[in-house]
C-alpha cells in the first residue's frame, strides 16, 4: 500500500491562502444577493436605519397647538397673463342707413313756339283725317276763297295755314302736320263745312297739288297760346 506524501509548507501556505480567498468570495457573493442582511465581519459595513435606535424628542413644555404656518405661494418667474373672458361672438349690426332722399324728376322743358310775337305751348298730340284745299272756286264755293273764316287773307303767314274744327281745336292755335310746312307749326285760321270732328284741312296754293295731297291720317301735334 502506497503511503501519501506530506504536503510541504510553502504548500500548506497554498492551500490555505486558497481556502481563505474561496471563503471570502463565498462572504462576497451572499452579501451581494442581500445586501441588507451582512455579517459583521467587516469594519466598514455600514448600519442600516433598522439597526439605529430611534431618536425620540422631548415633548413640548406646553400642550398648546402651534398654529400652523401658511405657506406662500411659489412666486413664478414667468408670470402667466391673466385669461381673458371668453366673448361670445355675434353678428355684427350694421347701423341704420339714412333713408334715400327722393329727388323729384326733373321736369322736360316744355316744348315752345313763337308766332306773329305770341308764345304758344304744346298742348297734346291726335290723330286726325288731313286733306288739302286751295283758294280757288272749286274748294271754296260758295266763297271766294281769299278770306279765312278768322277774317285773315288766304296769304297770312305766305299761305301756311290749316281749316280745324274749333270745338276740337280752338282758331288761332298751332299745329304742326307731317309733311306740310316742312313740319313747321302753322295758324289754324279756317273752317269748313265739311270740316267736323278729327278733320283738319291744309291749305296749298293751287287745286292740282291739293288734289294730289288726297286723303291721310297723322299724328298732328296742337299748341296753344300761352297768353
Amino acid at each position: 500500500m502506497r503511503r501519501a506524501r506530506r504536503l510541504t509548507s510553502s504548500e500548506r501556505w497554498e492551500l490555505g491562502l486558497f481556502l481563505i480567498m474561496l471563503v471570502v468570495g463565498c462572504l462576497c457573493l451572499t452579501a451581494l444577493l442581500n445586501g441588507n442582511n451582512l455579517p459583521r465581519l467587516f469594519a466598514f459595513a455600514t448600519p442600516t436605519a433598522a439597526d439605529q435606535p430611534p431618536l425620540v424628542l422631548d415633548p413640548p413644555a406646553q400642550s398648546t397647538p402651534m398654529p400652523l404656518l401658511q405657506t406662500a405661494p411659489p412666486i413664478s418667474l414667468n408670470p402667466v397673463a391673466p385669461a381673458l373672458p371668453v366673448l361670445s361672438r355675434q353678428p355684427a349690426v350694421e347701423p341704420p342707413q339714412p333713408a334715400p332722399r327722393l329727388v323729384p324728376a326733373k321736369k322736360a322743358a316744355p316744348d315752345v313756339r313763337y308766332y306773329a310775337g305770341h308764345k304758344y305751348i304744346y298742348s297734346k298730340t291726335i290723330r286726325l283725317r288731313v286733306t288739302a284745299y286751295a283758294p280757288d272756286i272749286r274748294c271754296t264755293w260758295p266763297y271766294p276763297g281769299t278770306t279765312t273764316a278768322s277774317g285773315l287773307s288766304v296769304k297770312t303767314n305766305r299761305g301756311r295755314l290749316v281749316a280745324a274744327d274749333p270745338r276740337l281745336i280752338p282758331l288761332h292755335s298751332l299745329v304742326a302736320v307731317p309733311g306740310y310746312a316742312s313740319g313747321a307749326p302753322v295758324p289754324v285760321l279756317d273752317t269748313g263745312g265739311a270740316i267736323k270732328g278729327s278733320r283738319l284741312d291744309v291749305l296749298l296754293p293751287n287745286f292740282d297739288q291739293a288734289k294730289d295731297w288726297g286723303t291721310q291720317t297723322l299724328s298732328v301735334r296742337v299748341y296753344e297760346p300761352a297768353d
